[in-house]
């Protein structure tokens, strides 16, 4: 168990590293937002890019500090490998998702949608396993942040939708974990 809880320190310590280092490469805004357009023409790595560079200080710190508080109130059980797995599967279902039904975003750049799935991912996974009251009030708290609008204050545009996005794709994730883990697939 004690591996299990260094797992999300690490975790968290990686997509900081990962997203610090981005911020401070001013070319890697262009070459790895989301963008609809280069998605289009072949750029396929902004499907996944585009999730963890930022477009300011602000934005960077702001997503890091939502990593945080998700790997201290509701990472339950997740080793380091699932973590990423569950990252890159919301990472590739928000994009999709915003590909298919949000044809008017033309860009996208940011933590905020792999946040949510994480969060969905993270204490879904936790109630499958125990049902504890606290996992299905994160899950009831989470709904309640997705559906009310955003009010946030921020000098980029906040794309409220991918957080919706993210919060399915994370939610997905934990259902097919658990029947999976029910078959005996994982342990």
């Amino acid at each position: 168990m004690e591996v299990r809880h260094s797992a999300r320190w690490q975790f968290a310590a990686i997509v900081s590293l990962i997203s610090l280092f981005l911020l401070a490469w001013p070319a890697a805004a262009d070459l790895l937002i989301w963008k609809r357009v280069q998605i289009a023409d072949g750029q396929a790595w902004r499907w996944i890019s585009g999730h963890v560079v930022h477009l300011s200080t602000r934005h960077c710190l702001s997503n890091l500090l939502g990593l945080l508080v998700i790997c201290d109130c509701v990472w339950d059980e997740l080793g380091l490998a699932e973590a990423c797995a569950l990252s890159v599967w919301t990472a590739a279902g928000t994009s999709l998702l915003l590909w298919w039904f949000a044809p008017a975003i033309q860009w996208y750049a940011g933590l905020s949608g792999l946040l949510h799935g994480l969060w969905a991912g993270c204490a879904m996974a936790w109630w499958c396993r125990t049902g504890d009251k606290l996992a299905g009030a994160a899950l009831l708290l989470l709904a309640i942040k997705v559906v009310l609008p955003s009010y946030a204050s921020s000098e980029v545009p906040v794309v409220t939708v991918a957080h919706g996005y993210g919060a399915l794709s994370g939610l997905v994730w934990a259902v097919f974990r658990a029947r999976a883990r029910r078959h005996g697939i994982f342990s």
